[in-house]
């Protein structure tokens, strides 16, 4: 334990990210001044803990961040820390969300919490890849040994995300699942590639879109439950995968083959006659490419309809038969 000057400790960037502006009342100021803190707070070298552009002073609190603002109020200029070394940034946050572990959290904290726990989970399981791949000591997956420990994490098994958090947090896993689905963009972006995929045009992007927004919001605010917003969602893909998805019937007509009975449109000439007139060699070379031939000799014309015995259509160049 060491008595550091509190000048020198600043809040970490995360406590505010999770959990807002940290603050006290004054029943709790006038506690820590009449009984001292029952707990001492823990603290990290920031240069060990925190990118360079974030650190403001020599050391980041970990726990303790509302007992640190009760002396900054009652005006002391220095208190008992634990000074804890950490092999890695997101170490010091796991300790950082487990010190809030007991306080009360809205539903907007414990999405924070949750989406945390996400991106720690996922570095994790990079640098376990890595790990698997190289087979290298001291890398990355070494050094989140302590959490790996903690979370009771198997190198030989894949990551159960849910079950970890659930575990974590003190929710179901079931809980959640549905929070993820609530709230995370990774889930929503997700769905709508898949969506977009199938079809999904821009002005139902944007309405579902909207819809799922008022939902979430909706949900952090309190104003309904984490099963309320999971439905309302479900709702929303339902109604959007039954547009997507083409009905049965549509399906069918879809197989159905084409009527080669219909009249097809005629196509290009394709055959010019070489004789003056029809005689019966023509007829013969007509024969030999199997059409059946449907004509007017009463008046001279340029070209006549043909169809051969697939029923397909044709137009032949009489010209040469006529004359110009």
């Amino acid at each position: 334990m060491t008595m550091i000057a509190i000048d020198e400790i600043q809040d970490h960037p995360r406590q505010k990210e999770l959990y807002g502006e940290t603050i006290v009342d004054n029943d709790f100021v006038e506690s820590i001044k009449d009984r001292g803190m029952l707990q001492t707070p823990i603290v990290a070298l920031s240069s060990e803990i925190l990118p360079e552009d974030q650190i403001e002073k020599k050391y980041c609190m970990i726990a303790g961040h509302r007992r640190l603002m009760a002396k900054k109020q009652l005006n002391d200029h220095a208190m008992n820390c634990w000074i804890k070394e950490y092999n890695s940034a997101i170490e010091a946050e796991m300790d950082l969300i487990h010190s809030n572990k007991n306080r009360q959290k809205t539903p907007a904290q414990i999405a924070a919490e949750i989406s945390a726990y996400k991106q720690i989970l996922s570095q994790i399981a990079k640098a376990k890849q890595s790990h698997e791949i190289t087979e290298t000591e001291n890398n990355d997956f070494d050094r989140f040994s302590a959490i790996t420990e903690k979370l009771k994490i198997d190198a030989e098994k894949p990551l159960n995300s849910s079950k970890i958090i659930a575990e974590q947090t003190g929710l179901s896993k079931s809980q959640v699942e549905k929070i993820i689905k609530i709230v995370t963009p990774e889930y929503r972006d997700k769905i709508f590639r898949a969506w977009q995929e199938k079809g999904l045009n821009q002005e139902s992007f944007v309405d579902v879109n909207a819809k799922w927004d008022i939902a979430e919001e909706q949900w952090k605010l309190g104003n309904i439950s984490t099963d309320a917003a999971a439905k309302q969602i479900d709702a929303l893909k339902k109604e959007i995968e039954s547009k997507l998805t083409p009905k049965k019937s549509e399906k069918k007509t879809n197989k159905t083959k084409p009527d080669t009975k219909k009249e097809k449109e005629p196509k290009p000439v394709i055959v010019q006659l070489e004789a003056t007139k029809l005689d019966a060699e023509s007829e013969t070379k007509l024969n030999t490419l199997k059409w059946d031939l449907d004509y007017h000799k009463e008046a001279p014309t340029q070209s006549i309809l043909v169809t051969n015995k697939n029923g397909e259509m044709y137009e032949l160049d009489l010209s040469p038969i006529w004359g110009d």
